[in-house]
């Protein structure tokens, strides 16, 4: 069950048509990005790109990245009227960037340019909830270059095919791409629960050790180790090497 908010509909503005482009130039990508900024911050929109790596020069400018010194502050600025803040992927989760200057609302809400896709729908959500937060307005739109898009393992033929419906073939991508990441994930965790049990029973022998049990120890590791020896070497000889911190500096 889901409970409707308090704030009454999203006056977010984006259009799955008119919002969404892929460039396949990289200097033409990053014009669009300048060009979109800067037309929105001279409209008296405060804008937010969430891009990891993008310089350029605007009036007021700001950058938050993990290495911003007073977090905060920036957030604080970043809806102010013309105002224009890069901030990397990661705070595109959480931040709290509510607007409480009259002009930026006036002139629609924080405007967020998003230059990458999401890995999932949960991070798109996140991403475009970073404006129009708690009934204010705002707008969205994605700017993408077309590289990184193949490099997702999308295909150019395709981008260009279905330009007609783009945004809706780069979910519907995205998604299949999530859930094959998460299959794979559950996969290797079903792989991994015969070494897990064996480590299990290695360190119970290594926390309360004796010295008779070193042939259970040495016959441990050889069933972690065997199985990653091929069939051309195991009648190699080899050794294993087990090494402790005695420093007690991870105590």
């Amino acid at each position: 069950a889901t409970a409707p908010s308090m704030y009454g509909k999203c006056q977010r503005k984006f259009s799955k048509k008119n919002d969404v482009c892929v460039i396949d130039d990289q200097e033409q990508w990053f014009l669009r990005i300048t060009q979109c900024a800067k037309a929105k911050s001279n409209a008296g929109q405060a804008v937010i790109i969430i891009c990891p790596n993008f310089k350029s020069e605007f009036p007021q400018f700001q950058v938050l990245d993990e290495t911003t010194e007073y977090k905060q502050n920036v957030i604080t600025r970043a809806t102010m009227s013309g105002m224009v803040t890069i901030i990397a992927r990661s705070f595109a989760r959480g931040s709290d960037f509510s607007c409480t200057d009259d002009v930026t609302i006036a002139r629609g809400g924080p405007h967020i340019i998003q230059v990458f896709l999401s890995n999932s729908h949960a991070e798109g959500t996140q991403a475009a909830g970073r404006t129009a937060r708690q009934g204010e307005p705002g707008s969205l739109e994605l700017v993408l270059y077309q590289d990184d898009l193949l490099n997702l393992g999308f295909e150019a033929e395709k981008l260009v095919e279905r330009e007609a419906d783009l945004y809706e073939y780069l979910v519907e991508q995205r998604d299949k791409n999530y859930s094959n990441s998460v299959a794979g994930l559950i996969e290797g965790e079903k792989n991994t629960r015969s070494d897990h049990a064996c480590t299990l029973k290695l360190h119970k022998e290594l926390t309360s050790y004796s010295p008779d049990k070193d042939s259970k120890i040495q016959q441990l590791l050889l069933d972690l180790n065997m199985k990653y020896v091929g069939s051309s070497s195991s009648a190699s000889s080899y050794h294993i090497f087990f090494c402790l911190d005695d420093s007690g500096s991870m105590s």
